[in-house]
């Protein structure tokens, strides 16, 4: 069953929390349009706010999964089926308010605030200390962004979107309002509203994922066949959604050292899986010209799985 319930971000973050966004999900994809836009809709929140009006602004879903294995320690954890990209321009944009207000307003300590309630698990530490944990090719720039490294503010994606924030910050700072980055801020935390999506283990999250992708940043087919692959990934570890990437190409790359057995029946059930993709799709074009993949995907995958399940079991693969 499917719970959902509007939200603030808010509410989102503050608590002792884990946001996963999994292997399969696509890196940070947000550029100046799409920031520029929620920057836009922030302000002429932030001025609709101070006549009084606690008015919000709703920004769209976040869908919410439980994550395959359960992680001990008090933190509630969740994979980030879709809101992803929203979710992580967002803590993006409090991590730029946090350190203009560090330097614009030290003694204020709201930039300490920011960082402790929204953007880290204060009294954890190691993977569970940040409560935005992105997509693998992302978490290095992200991480440096949260913890305040050097190299903060690069040159990909999150970086672009912190330097963004950062200049608009600077341009709209008023020297004569000491409230108007606080009222911004408010007007984040606060006024933009989301309908959080809640599954459970035994819902369909791909078909979720899917049916959702009618909106922001399209998907391809293609991304969509291979979210399901990484989907149905072998589940287990602190990590399941990087513990395959990490040993199957991270380190093998680096040691070229022969794989473990239990890699070994990994990388078999992958293999399976991918031949099972490249036999639907096959057979959905070479018998439904022009159909649409993920339109027709339930029917010719439920055979598939049949006959992969029987070959399997009869030793063939």
């Amino acid at each position: 069953m499917v719970a959902a319930q509007e939200t603030t971000l808010q509410d989102v973050l503050e608590g002792t929390k884990q946001y996963i966004v999994p292997l399969y999900q696509r890196p940070y994809q947000w550029g100046k349009a799409q920031l520029q836009d929620l920057w836009n809709d922030i302000i002429e929140l932030t001025e609709d706010r101070q006549g009084g009006d606690r008015s919000s602004h709703f920004i769209g879903s976040l869908v919410l999964a439980p994550p395959p294995v359960s992680v001990a320690g008090g933190v509630a954890t969740f994979l980030v089926v879709d809101g992803q990209q929203r979710l992580t321009t967002l803590t993006l944009l409090l991590a730029a308010i946090r350190d203009y207000r560090d330097e614009k307003e030290p003694e204020a300590e709201a930039g300490i605030e920011i960082h402790n309630r929204f953007l880290v698990n204060q009294y954890k530490k190691g993977r569970q200390h940040i409560k935005l944990v992105p997509t693998q090719a992302d978490r290095a720039s992200y991480a440096a962004v949260i913890r305040k490294l050097p190299h903060l503010g690069g040159t990909d994606r999150i970086g672009e979107a912190y330097r963004f924030f950062r200049t608009q910050l600077e341009k709209i700072d008023d020297p004569e309002d000491p409230n108007d980055i606080a009222n911004i801020q408010d007007a984040i935390v606060e006024g933009l509203s989301l309908v959080s999506i809640s599954t459970h283990p035994q819902d369909n999250v791909h078909r979720i994922f899917q049916s959702l992708n009618n909106t922001g940043l399209k998907l391809t087919q293609g991304d969509l066949l291979r979210n399901y692959i990484f989907m149905r990934l072998p589940e287990n570890g602190d990590d399941p959604m990087i513990e395959y990437f990490n040993e199957s190409y991270l380190e093998g790359e680096k040691t070229r050292r022969r794989p473990k057995k239990s890699l070994v029946k990994k990388q078999q059930s992958l293999f399976r899986e991918m031949c099972l993709v490249i036999f639907v799709v096959w057979t959905i074009f070479m018998f439904c010209p022009g159909a649409d993949v993920m339109t027709e995907w339930p029917y010719f995958l439920s055979q598939s799985i049949t006959l992969m399940e029987y070959l399997s079991d009869s030793d063939v693969l």
